[in-house]
């Protein structure tokens, strides 16, 4: 038997020992429900050793843990002899626990001018998202309700997000995308139907609502190994997407989608994003500000070039950038935790030197292959 063939074998069995866990978990059966959540994370284990696709492997892991923790939850119910407290005694806090396991909502923090430069991107949200919810009337045609955000990771796609809800006093729905697949009883479409219409619900246009969801192509993405729910969660999602815009309505309920690997994304799922957004790494003037702005915070000793700083990290992410900051900073709090007492005194300023050796030992997250790839398909593809 070929491994892909032992692949869908095992992803079979795990599926049915997960039906018999969740059936004999609700019917208070906490001892054999506990051993057959064991065997599925066993399955699960060896499926993550076989794969070698990483957003596959997030999502086994994922639901590892999901299993994991159900198993100490039951052991301490199974001492305790109580009844299953599963599902919760009321329908407003079965929503709350459903919510908190697929995403995280909340009102950001961040703010535009925490984000250096990407001034095409926010000039896009301004128009596509903040003028339509500020000045609905002057549109008269319907705006656009999905938005897709490609790029490299660590470059900012996230915080553009986070900021844009702020923005708008928005809800924030930060979507976990493996938690949405994590279901094994075909849930993952209700899961998302679930999702829209707690937005749709408490969406308004003095307080709309934005989903971002990052990772996206974990979702929506074609793979080789399917256990039959991505392919309907495919499906549900742009039937959603459609429905924001039926009959000519638009909601104030907005899409955020991103992705690291656009090419992943099928053309069916493409169409309901009208807007796709690059998000590049950073140039060389947007490297001088970003170590400007992450090391405004800590004690320096002049003199620090900051325009050699931009020029040695050619490639970096915004991410990489601030971890060369947090290693540089760190190298002085090694050298003050071994120099004596840490109760006296202060870690000495951050240095040129200490920066210097940062991007030394620290290289670029970013390949210039996936960069390549990334241009072709925004030429094809992209809007900006």
């Amino acid at each position: 038997m070929s491994s892909p063939s032992w692949r869908t074998e095992l992803e079979r069995t795990a599926i049915r020992r997960a039906h018999e866990a969740v059936s004999l978990d609700s019917q208070g059966d906490y001892k054999s429900a506990i051993r057959l959540y064991r065997e599925t994370i066993e399955i699960l284990m060896q499926l993550y050793t076989l794969s070698d696709n990483d957003s596959i492997k997030r999502v086994y892991l994922d639901r590892i843990r999901e299993y994991q923790k159900r198993v100490e939850k039951l052991e301490g119910l199974a001492k305790k002899k109580e009844e299953v407290v599963y599902i919760d005694k009321t329908e407003k806090k079965e929503e709350d626990k459903w919510l908190q396991d697929v995403v995280l909502i909340e009102k950001p923090s961040v703010k535009w001018d925490d984000i250096i430069d990407l001034d095409e991107a926010k000039k896009k949200l301004y128009v596509n998202v903040i003028f339509p919810t500020i000045r609905p009337d002057v549109y008269k045609l319907p705006w656009s309700t999905g938005i897709l955000f490609y790029g490299p990771p660590g470059c900012g796609k996230t915080l553009l997000a986070a900021a844009l809800a702020n923005s708008i006093k928005a809800t924030f729905y930060l979507v976990k995308a493996s938690s949405i697949l994590s279901k094994w009883l075909g849930e993952s479409e209700k899961n998302i139907a679930r999702l829209f219409e707690h937005a749709r619900k408490n969406a308004s246009s003095s307080e709309p609502a934005i989903m971002f969801i990052d990772e996206v192509e974990s979702i929506v993405g074609t793979h080789i190994y399917e256990t039959g729910g991505e392919a309907r969660a495919r499906l549900q999602l742009q039937q959603e997407m459609d429905g924001l815009l039926s009959k000519g309505r638009t909601e104030h309920v907005y899409v955020i989608a991103a992705t690291n690997n656009p090419w992943l994304l099928p053309d069916a799922f493409l169409r309901r994003f009208e807007e796709r957004i690059y998000v590049p790494p950073p140039d060389l003037r947007a490297r001088k500000r970003l170590f400007m702005y992450f090391t405004s915070k800590l004690s320096l000793r002049p003199p620090i070039y900051y325009d050699e700083l931009a020029r040695l990290t050619e490639g970096y992410s915004a991410h990489d950038i601030e971890n060369i900051c947090k290693d540089a900073f760190k190298m002085t709090i090694e050298e003050f935790f071994e120099q004596g007492d840490p109760m006296k005194g202060n870690p000495r300023p951050v240095t040129m030197e200490d920066l210097v050796k940062a991007i030394r030992n620290r290289g670029s997250s970013i390949s210039k292959e996936s960069l390549v790839k990334m241009e072709e398909w925004r030429k094809e593809k992209g809007s900006i």
